[in-house]
């Protein structure tokens, strides 16, 4: 991993409750980047813990000078410790890493490795071994696979990208899952490496809740749509508009012929309210798309605003 002297490798570590695991994981880290030869940073977040994970990361950011941390005074979840993180993380390859001890460091170099010197945009570690949620985990990933093209056999571990992939993402709650579907529709590379699960050593998970079901199941319907409807909002929304307040005006004339001459039998006609129904939600959907093609724009300035600004720093940097 020679070539990978010319980067910065930051290591992203939401925390929520981990004060008995951060120390034997900072001593890992260190174990780990001492027989490496690049830069190197671990930005550890800690997500409102109500231990002693404060107080912990406290005392060991004087003895490990590779050590950042932060801290969400509100719970925000793992995407919200990862925003964090990367507000405070200086590297151009950003590693997501738990910090439960159930993957090790030691892992990390293969994922960074394929990033840099195979030209992923994004390595998912592929985890071997028996853990709880195995099941759950198969079908998540299958159905990241069938919706969203994924050609990886797991995306719910940790991840090593590059800093660009991440940044222009809008992580909202819980949306760290979905980094991987994220990445393929905006046309980055991805990859996986094999990596090792082993069992938590001190505390409990975060994810146990079966509220998490149904919100894991809902976010990834949200995903779904946003990625289906988000780069074309008028071409879908529009559509079912036009369809609704033709359908509308339709039944409005045949009720308004109904009325104005009775004699006239008219098979096919609704009542005044589902005719109104009709007109209004077609409006609505028409509307609904033409504020999506407004956001479109928007984020499509943003987006050029950011390179433009990346391309003056990259050449501020060369001069």
């Amino acid at each position: 991993m020679n070539s990978s002297r010319e980067h910065r490798i930051s290591v992203i570590c939401p925390a929520r409750n981990e004060e008995g695991n951060l120390p034997e994981l900072m001593g890992e880290f260190r174990k780990l980047f001492s027989s490496l030869g690049y830069e190197y940073e671990v930005v550890v977040v800690d997500d409102a813990s109500t231990d002693g994970t404060p107080q912990a990361l406290e005392k060991l950011k004087k003895e490990y000078k590779f050590l950042k941390t932060g801290r969400n005074r509100v719970r925000a979840g793992k995407a919200g410790g990862i925003v964090t993180g990367l507000g405070l993380a200086s590297g151009d390859i950003v590693v997501i890493f738990d910090a439960d001890l159930q993957y090790l460091p030691e892992d990390i170099p293969s994922l960074v490795q394929a990033v840099i010197e195979d030209g992923k945009d994004i390595v998912s570690g592929w985890r071997q071994g028996l853990y709880e949620k195995s099941a759950l985990a198969k079908v998540y990933n299958w159905l990241l696979r069938a919706l969203f093209d994924s050609p990886l056999h797991d995306s719910g571990a940790t991840l090593a990208l590059r800093r660009e992939v991440i940044d222009r993402m809008a992580l909202h709650e819980e949306w760290h899952r979905f980094i991987i579907p994220f990445a393929l529709a905006n046309g980055y590379t991805v990859g996986e490496r094999k990596i090792r699960l082993y069992p938590r050593r001190h505390g409990q998970s975060n994810y146990r809740s079966k509220r998490r079901l149904l919100i894991g199941l809902l976010d990834l319907i949200s995903v779904k749509m946003f990625l289906t409807f988000g780069r074309k909002p008028m071409l879908y929304f529009g559509n079912v508009g036009i369809v609704l307040l033709v359908a509308g005006t339709f039944f409005a004339v045949l009720y308004a012929i109904d009325k104005l001459t009775p004699q006239i039998f008219i098979p096919w006609r609704l009542g005044i309210t589902p005719t109104t129904f009709l007109i209004i939600s077609g409006l609505f959907f028409i509307f609904g798309g033409f504020m999506g093609e407004m956001l479109l724009d928007l984020k499509i300035l943003l987006e050029r605003i950011l390179r433009e600004s990346e391309k003056r720093k990259s050449d501020a940097g060369k001069s």
